[in-house]
């Protein structure tokens, strides 16, 4: 399944969707006109692409490379540079939203639609969109948000459901009643279930601490990426989550080549199955990863069992 805008597999690799998010939020130091991550601004200044996109290349994923040009071009609108790059950027062809063989990233029905509005109503940026596209999309959107958040109550819609309203916040605008839901999916690191997009605009709308710590941790030593100086952006994945860790342990253990890395698996099989033990979110509350932690632990002679 696709993510929101420009992930795959490679963790190494940087999301110019979340870095365009992550960009777009303001110093909470009484500066809310300066950005917290000026890194995020520069990267995005560094990596347009030569037919004025971002993120993954658009002959490959032609939406997720539209929503993640468009989120870079608010993120440089929003702090008033890079005009140049912005006018190259609003340049390109949108004639894939027409394409119904284009798998839509997730939400994209949602967050685009709120990404336009956006450019219009806070930048006065006009955008070369088919309004015969745009207009029903508005309107789609517009309905199911009202028939989700008037017509029934959080606690009646299953989790999942309030989970996804979450997942995708940076397309829900400042609805109280949303943040009071989305809330209640906060990590214990800070992070609306580990999405940088969603945990920016948490921040944007609420201001709020545990939204900025998650953001500044991304940028940690351990995991961020600095491909000049000046510049950081946010990884598609972080090395240090359990998803991450198992599918990196599980792809070298089908390799055969394990000999090569004891330790470092012994390492991290061991933390592994100490947040196995303690109930850690990141394991519990998603399936697969639980699922994989399960199977590769046990596999390993870790003492693991179900429902334990």
């Amino acid at each position: 399944m696709f993510e929101k805008g420009d992930h795959h597999h490679d963790h190494a690799s940087a999301s110019a969707y979340d870095t365009a998010w992550v960009a777009m939020v303001p110093s909470p130091n009484n500066k809310p006109s300066s950005p917290q991550f000026p890194g995020c601004l520069n990267w995005i200044l560094h990596n347009q692409h030569k037919d004025g996109s971002w993120g993954i290349h658009p002959n490959l994923l032609r939406k997720d490379a539209l929503s993640s040009t468009l989120a870079c071009v608010l993120a440089l609108k929003r702090w008033g540079i890079g005009n140049q790059h912005v006018h190259n950027g609003t340049s390109r062809s949108s004639g894939c939203l027409r394409d119904s063989r284009q798998q839509n990233p997730v939400g994209f029905d949602v967050i685009f639609p709120a990404m336009v509005e956006a450019a219009a109503v806070d930048f006065d940026l006009s955008l070369p969109l088919d309004a015969g596209v745009v207009d029903p999309m508005l309107r789609k959107r517009d309905d199911w948000l009202r028939m989700m958040m008037t017509t029934s109550s959080s606690s009646s819609r299953s989790k999942g459901h309030n989970a996804y309203l979450a997942y995708i916040s940076e397309g829900m605008g400042n609805s109280r009643r949303h943040w009071q839901t989305a809330l209640s999916f906060r990590r214990s690191n800070g992070s609306i279930l580990n999405s940088p997009s969603a945990t920016a605009a948490a921040f944007i709308h609420l201001r709020d601490s545990n939204s900025l710590d998650y953001l500044a941790s991304i940028f940690d030593d351990d995991h961020l990426l600095l491909p000049a100086a000046g510049v950081a952006a946010v990884p598609t994945s972080y090395p240090h989550q359990v998803q991450t860790r198992l599918s990196l342990i599980d792809g070298i253990q089908n390799l055969g080549i394990q000999h090569h890395f004891r330790d470092q698996i012994k390492r991290g099989l061991d933390e592994i199955h100490t947040c196995w033990v303690q109930g850690d979110e990141d394991i519990f509350l998603d399936p697969t990863t639980c699922a994989m932690a399960f199977r590769i632990l046990r596999l390993n002679g870790y003492p693991v069992f179900p429902g334990n």
